[in-house]
């Protein structure tokens, strides 16, 4: 199978870096990796964007970078992870009769806009993604793809995942620049569940925390579906207050300890280093010196007060059941600190807690197994890999592996993912005119609901 060398950007926008990787596939359907961007983030907290210009400057820069490292001038495709503190995600089913002997691409593509309509959203939100938790047909539970299984009744259960329209409007005010490409929008937890999980590790349920700068991401997958995601508010950034506080320091100072000398571990007797000197807040031309022992306690205090919220988070998700002798990927920033597996393990004792890397890519001079590039190296899977689960996309298409490439008639995105879809618009993230279609779906609801009333009714009212 052929494939043109298309460029693609995927870009992850956090509130400590904003990275970008540029990639293509080429005709033996290798991927490969050949530039990576990353820059000190500005206009973005706690992983919403506060000042459009700001943040659409490091964008810039990081896509820039990328660019010079790869020697790549033309992009033809963006792909941008959404952070979950954008999100609204919600579980629904829906299911529908199997005209023909086998559904076909068709009766998939409806069968996950009918779960999507099934949950009535609020006005304010847009469809980012309609993902199946599984598939059954006739029965069957947890069929990953439904495509040319002989059945009679198909139903989906599928995670929902929406976001408001003003949240919407502010990501793409930032990213206005790009729109002349084609730009598509995924959610950042369900491309870091694709950027870490192997598939050595399918047969069990997988619990993946990125603690990132100032909030905690967690999901829990099970194969490639996405079963639940949510975050806590906190995050690597909140030690390096707890340690300015401590020391009556200024940040700066703060986080080049947490960089330099940060571990959860006694202090060695033999180290070279025991004690250093801090500015002192209010009055940098002074300094102070601690010992490197004192260190540690805060450190620990705050990275088990935070994996403690997320064990809690996950004890409330309604999944304990299903993650009992699970694995758990620790990914961010945090994950580097020393003794942070060990107190994983103990605090997450019925879950194998493994070292966390990327999923290896073709990429010979770009190191992509480092944990930050999770969520875009996912991003690059989403769009090139040839066994993504089909799914809905922002736009309303239907996406999938090679099997529905097959179906697409020509009408794919880059790579061999393919998009089976009406729109003519794809650089949208939601058709505000009409979501997903769902209100001509819902609409031909209420007719069929009109022209035909329940036997009861037509009984009641024939007796009348």
């Amino acid at each position: 199978m052929s494939y043109t060398k298309n460029n693609i950007a995927t870009i992850d926008i956090g509130s400590k870096d904003i990275k970008c990787i540029i990639a293509y596939k080429d005709d033996n359907d290798n991927i490969h990796v050949i530039g990576k961007g990353i820059v000190a983030s500005n206009g973005v907290s706690c992983g919403k964007i506060i000042n459009t210009n700001l943040a659409k400057n490091c964008i810039k820069d990081a896509i820039s970078k990328a660019q010079a490292d790869s020697g790549v001038k033309h992009i033809d495709h963006y792909i941008i992870g959404v952070n979950s503190v954008y999100l609204k995600c919600l579980k629904s089913k829906a299911t529908i009769k199997v005209i023909d002997p086998r559904p076909s691409t068709k009766e998939i593509k409806t069968l996950l806009e009918m779960s999507a309509s099934n949950l009535k959203l609020n006005q304010e939100y847009r469809i980012l993604q309609v993902v199946p938790i599984y598939f059954k047909v006739d029965g069957e539970y947890y069929v990953q793809d439904p495509l040319g299984k002989a059945c009679e009744r198909l139903e989906a259960s599928t995670y929902v995942i929406a976001i408001k329209q003003d949240d919407r409007d502010t990501l793409r005010k930032s990213l206005d620049f790009l729109y002349p490409h084609q730009v598509s929008y995924v959610s950042n937890v369900y491309a870091n569940m694709l950027g870490v999980v192997k598939e050595e590790y399918y047969k069990s349920t997988n619990v993946i925390v990125d603690i990132g700068h100032d909030v905690s991401h967690i999901t829990i997958s099970k194969k490639d579906s996405l079963i639940y995601s949510s975050y806590i508010p906190l995050g690597s950034n909140n030690i390096t207050k707890d340690l300015a506080i401590s020391f009556k320091t200024v940040i700066s100072a703060a986080n080049m300890i947490k960089e330099q000398y940060g571990s959860l571990l006694p202090l060695q007797a033999n180290t070279d280093i025991s004690r250093i000197k801090l500015p002192i807040v209010g009055n940098e031309t002074q300094s102070r010196e601690i010992s490197l022992e004192m260190v540690v306690p805060i450190i620990h205090a705050r990275v088990e007060e935070i994996l403690y919220l997320i064990k809690n988070n996950l004890t409330h998700s309604g999944f304990v059941e299903f993650m009992h002798k699970g694995n758990l990927f620790l990914t961010g920033g945090m994950s580097k600190l020393d003794g942070v597996f060990e107190l994983s393990s103990k605090i997450f004792s019925d879950l194998s807690v493994q070292k966390t890397t990327t999923k290896t890519l073709n990429s010979p001079n770009v190191d992509t197994s480092d944990g930050a590039l999770c969520v875009c190296v996912g991003l690059v899977l989403y769009q090139l890999s040839n066994s993504l689960i089909p799914q809905l996309t922002a736009e309303g298409n239907l996406r999938g592996g090679d099997f529905y490439l097959k179906k697409a008639n020509g009408n794919s995105f880059v790579g061999s993912n393919a998009t089976i879809s009406n729109s003519t618009n794809s650089n949208t993230l939601f058709d505000t005119s009409d979501d997903l279609g769902l209100k001509n779906i819902q609409q031909s609801f209420e007719q069929n609901k009109e022209k035909k009333p329940s036997s009861l009714l037509k009984k009641l009212g024939d007796w009348l």
